[in-house]
């Protein structure tokens, strides 16, 4: 039984990106019957095929299921992928992140209250990380600095004052305050899988310079940004965005607005569009991105999933 499985791992190490994740994915619904021949590749190998056992393992049982030896190896396959990924971003269904000025990845954790659970590539980071603003075992991701920018993704980082409510929506709002006040300049996101509905927030030394949201332009604030203003003026308009709304009139005007200016484009031009990413290539990242536990969440380690490293 084990040479069967250790042919199929063989099949699977020349294959890359999707191809790879499906097959691993594949093996790995075959859930904890297989679990004990993969142990015993670890253990006793055949070397080639080892490391994509643990990916596997990793699938079934979770982080808190492997051995010691295995964990540790697993730690070092992130560090050792970390430094070699090409492409960096993080994609979900729901996109969020916070946007900081400057490096100091200990400090924006600490000033956030997370707690870090485990460095991570941004291939996992995007598999691991819950899409679900309620979700009370929450992780985010913390990624490296990045061209002068460090970014904090996940739900709990939304500034959508409409998907978590008018309350969550002020939490966020006072911790990216909190954070350009200590760092000088940070900014919160929000926008969904299609781009029809965006947030932008902007602060700069303790002070909130403009929140707009689509979804709910009653609370916006501050006065529209460059990048606002400039296509305002190519439209020929010359209201606030959140004044468009509910006027039959401007109907046309705002749904070019709201297709072209979006929480993406904002963020490309004041600081990361996480979901668009980076090409290491053209960037200067220094670090490892750290997943961490949001305050009040239970997570003490990755659990069982479909996981990329």
């Amino acid at each position: 039984m084990t040479d069967d499985l250790t042919t199929e791992l063989d099949r699977l190490r020349p294959l890359v990106g999707v191809k790879h994740s499906s097959l691993v994915w594949q093996l790995a619904d075959r859930g904890p019957a297989i679990v004990p021949q993969l142990q015993r590749i670890r253990r006793e190998g055949p070397g080639r095929v080892r490391a994509t056992a643990l990916e596997i393992l990793v699938n079934i049982v979770g982080e808190a299921g492997l051995h010691p030896a295995d964990l540790a190896a697993a730690e070092r396959l992130v560090r050792i992928k970390a430094g070699s990924e090409h492409f960096l971003n993080v994609s979900l269904c729901w996109d969020a992140w916070i946007s900081v000025r400057g490096g100091d990845q200990q400090a924006i954790m600490d000033s956030l209250g997370l707690t870090p659970v485990r460095p991570a590539t941004f291939d996992l980071a995007t598999t691991v990380v819950s899409d679900h603003l309620d979700d009370p075992g929450g992780l985010v991701f913390v990624t490296p600095e990045m061209n002068g920018w460090t970014v904090v993704a996940g739900a709990w980082c939304s500034p959508d004052v409409t998907t978590g409510g008018p309350e969550r929506g002020e939490q966020v709002r006072l911790r990216v305050e909190k954070l350009s006040r200590e760092h000088g300049e940070a900014h919160a996101f929000a926008i969904t899988e299609y781009g029809d509905d965006s947030t932008w927030l902007i602060a700069e030394h303790g002070r909130t310079v403009r929140r707009y949201s689509d979804p709910s332009p009653g609370l916006s604030l501050g006065t529209p940004l460059p990048i606002e203003r400039r296509l305002l003026d190519a439209l020929g308009v010359s209201l606030n965005p959140e004044d468009m709304h509910d006027n039959e009139e401007l109907d046309e005007f705002l749904a070019e607005f709201v297709g072209r200016c979006t929480a993406r484009t904002v963020a490309a031009e004041l600081s990361i569009d996480i979901v668009g990413g980076l090409n290491r290539d053209e960037s200067v990242i220094t670090g490892t991105g750290m997943l961490a536990r949001i305050p009040g969440s239970t997570a003490t380690s990755i659990p069982p999933g479909r996981y990329r490293i």
